[in-house]
């Protein structure tokens, strides 16, 4: 079978949610030619029973879906990269077992890409908060990888793969293997900067095709010392890994509004974190709004929080 589109969905925890999930992917009107690789990263709670279940209601997607049993945690990343071992379409896409997709996501996608010959295609999402409340977003405004790159540093979106269908061998870039299993938090931003950095043609879809669950058991969500301690191991392992200027800035990025999450509760910086604050300050890749931002969180959570409501406009 010729697989045009693999979509590739750890799981972990999410019992609350992955029905939603998987019935949003196993309805997608791409009905032939699309595989879905769900990775149970040991989940403890009934995910996997409840995915299993809803899979059973539609017989045509049975051979089309692989679920992939890790021997024991690994992490979001490990998850991800399982899945895309085992995923063998012309184009890759990521997605998380607590958001859902519109029907025609990847059909609209994959026809974008195959029509315009782009090694990538990316779309806009919708934010959905407790209480039923959805915000659209933006997802990029960029027609070329150096342009979203910069979007991508300056937060003008949001850095998640899950928005992003890549051509395969760029998915399956050997880089990825750098990264530590355990290291997730902000893991989406550093991939896409990687794999940007080999794209050449890209394609902006601008629909909110991905619905995006503000979860509060969510990595983002979760206790801020192990955020911190991802942030500083991830630091360490670019170091060791990538020389080049463009790595350097998304690392920055990485560090810096990290900070935002763990100053607050009484992280203490490293000794070099002086010279990293000013190098992105003074950076030309960083616009005035992130360096505003970034300095203001660097000094007080809630002064931060006030000066983003403020550019943002709203109250």
């Amino acid at each position: 079978m010729n697989i045009k589109v693999s979509v590739c969905i750890p799981v972990y925890g999410v019992e609350k949610y992955i029905e939603k999930c998987a019935r949003s992917l196993f309805e997608q009107t791409m009905r032939e030619d699309i595989e879905f690789i769900f990775v149970n990263d040991c989940t403890k709670d009934r995910s996997i029973e409840i995915l299993e279940q809803v899979l059973a209601e539609y017989p045509h997607r049975k051979e089309q879906t692989k679920i992939i049993q890790h021997k024991q945690n690994g992490g979001l990343v490990a998850a991800r990269n399982t899945g895309l071992l085992h995923a063998s379409g012309e184009y890759i896409i990521h997605c998380d077992s607590d958001d859902w997709v519109e029907l025609d996501m990847y059909e609209k996608m994959y026809l974008a890409a195959k029509e315009n010959d782009a090694d990538m295609v990316y779309c806009d999402y919708v934010k959905e908060m407790p209480g039923g409340i959805s915000t659209k977003r933006l997802g990029g405004s960029a027609l070329t990888a150096m342009d979203l790159q910069n979007e991508l540093l300056n937060r003008q979106t949001l850095g998640t793969l899950c928005t992003r269908l890549y051509r395969k061998y760029i998915a399956h870039l050997d880089y990825l293997e750098f990264c530590p299993n355990h290291v997730s938090f902000g893991e989406d931003l550093l991939r896409n900067m990687f794999m940007l950095n080999h794209t050449n043609k890209i394609v902006k879809i601008p629909q909110e095709f991905y619905h995006y669950r503000d979860n509060p058991s969510s990595i983002v969500n979760s206790k801020k010392t192990y955020i911190a301690h991802n942030a500083w191991e991830m630091q360490d392992t670019f170091e060791k890994h990538f020389t080049d200027p463009i790595y350097r800035k998304a690392l920055m990025h990485h560090f810096c509004w990290t900070l935002l999450y763990t100053m607050p509760f009484g992280i203490k910086p490293r000794q070099n974190f002086r010279k990293v604050l000013f190098s992105m300050l003074s950076d030309k890749h960083f616009n005035i709004k992130a360096k505003i931002r970034f300095f203001a969180a660097c000094i007080n959570y809630p002064l931060a929080s006030y000066i983003i409501r403020k550019l943002k406009g709203t109250k």
